[in-house]
């Protein structure tokens, strides 16, 4: 069953569609007006519902929404017999004041603005942000042309509630279940920056408890771009900053690795902290050595302490071989021992296609401090499991390469 305001809206959609030049105008002002009817009309439709229905609740249609990502308000009822007249007030032909059967022109814009306000007061944001705009281009820029100071009182009046709607579009868009960031950027860029900005800080207020960090990356993101826009350099930083930790953290979390977030923000100017991370971040993530480079770049690790400690790790030292022999095969990995201490545990090369010399001479070259090098080698040989020839044929061999290199650039 198709709803009368349903059909007239998809008219005026097809009036807009064929409309030539001389119509066009016409056409877009009446199908503003039956989308703005055609609003309301469905949501005093579901006051009615939950009123004719003693057991009936409000019901907030967010998780049904099939846009995923894209924000739009749901769930809303309006009171039919405050809505109607408000907004049959509202959408009244305009006529000359001798004219006792139409509105007149210059009473028109309250008329707007009341309706703007009581879906403002009933939390219905995007509906209250279209009528103050077709209010503005229905009844103000034409009466500041016939009325320069009553239209530019009212013009004021009409952009303070404008605002407003803004300001909560913004908060309620940002804290959404799911951030339409694309709407967020268009709102709060729709604001002067100074309001702009407290109606943001109020949404990273909320977040600042929560742990959903993939949500910080996304608010992050928006700030970003309103820095860009506001030419505000200080800002911009502050959201990249963020944006890098949110990151990290959710890495973090998804290896379940526990970590201290007040620390780790404090670690960007002492890194001491964000280095002891790097053994367990090699081992988790498979000695993935590019993102963990890029995480001592964040956070200013020396980059020779996350390469040697990835050669150390390439090694299959075992601390406890009855232990090892139990966890089998892993890549890089770790496990606790028999006794409950944290062993490294043996990887076969040839099952990845990956062989010692491979793995380790690729940083040689990078790795700054050789006398260290030397001695993670030299610390390495007692623990190399004494069945792999072949680790401890490369081990020795290296060891050998990097001592040679060391005498002849120091003596």
């Amino acid at each position: 069953m198709v709803l009368l305001p349903d059909a007239v809206l998809r008219l005026g959609r097809q009036s807009v569609r064929f409309a030539d030049d001389d119509n066009i105008a016409a056409c877009l002002d009446n199908y503003k007006r039956f989308e703005l009817e055609a609003t309301v009309f469905h949501q005093c439709d579901a006051y009615d519902a939950i009123a004719q229905s003693e057991n009936a609740q409000k019901t907030e249609l967010d998780d049904k929404n099939p846009m995923d990502t894209h924000f739009y308000e749901s769930g809303l009822v309006l009171k039919t017999s405050t809505a109607m007249p408000l907004l049959e007030a509202f959408l009244k032909p305009i006529a000359p004041a001798s004219n006792h059967g139409k509105g007149k022109a210059t009473d028109m814009p309250q008329t707007g603005m009341a309706l703007g306000k009581y879906f403002l007061d009933n939390a219905a944001f995007q509906t209250a942000l279209r009528t103050f705009k077709y209010a503005e281009e229905r009844f103000v820029r034409p009466l500041v042309q016939t009325n320069a100071a009553m239209g530019a009182a009212t013009a004021q009046q009409l952009t303070g509630y404008y605002r407003s709607v803004l300001e909560n579009l913004v908060n309620k868009v940002l804290t959404a279940r799911k951030i339409d960031t694309d709407l967020a950027f268009g709102y709060m860029s729709s604001l002067p920056m100074e309001n702009a900005y407290n109606s943001f800080k109020a949404a990273l207020m909320a977040l600042s408890n929560s742990k959903r960090h993939d949500r910080t990356l996304l608010i992050a993101g928006v700030g970003l771009s309103c820095g860009l826009l506001w030419k505000q350099r200080g800002f911009q930083l502050d959201m990249k900053t963020m944006a890098s930790n949110a990151r990290w953290f959710q890495l973090l979390t998804a290896l379940d690795i526990p970590f201290d977030e007040a620390q780790f923000r404090s670690a960007q100017h002492h890194p001491q902290y964000a280095r002891t991370f790097v053994p367990s971040l090699l081992r988790r993530t498979g000695l993935d050595l590019a993102t963990i480079l890029q995480y001592a770049k964040t956070y200013h690790v020396d980059e020779d302490a996350v390469l040697l400690e990835y050669v150390r790790l390439s090694l299959p030292l075992v601390a406890d071989e009855a232990a090892a022999s139990e966890l089998g095969h892993s890549f890089g990995g770790s496990s606790k021992g028999s006794s409950g201490s944290v062993v490294a545990t043996p990887w076969n090369a040839a099952e990845f296609g990956v062989s010692y010399e491979d793995r380790i001479v690729g940083v040689f070259d990078d790795i700054d401090n050789k006398e260290y090098l030397i001695r993670v080698f030299k610390e390495s040989l007692p623990q190399i499991r004494q069945t792999d020839y072949e680790c401890m044929e490369h081990t020795i061999a290296f060891y050998r390469q990097i001592l040679f290199l060391f005498l002849f650039l120091f003596l």
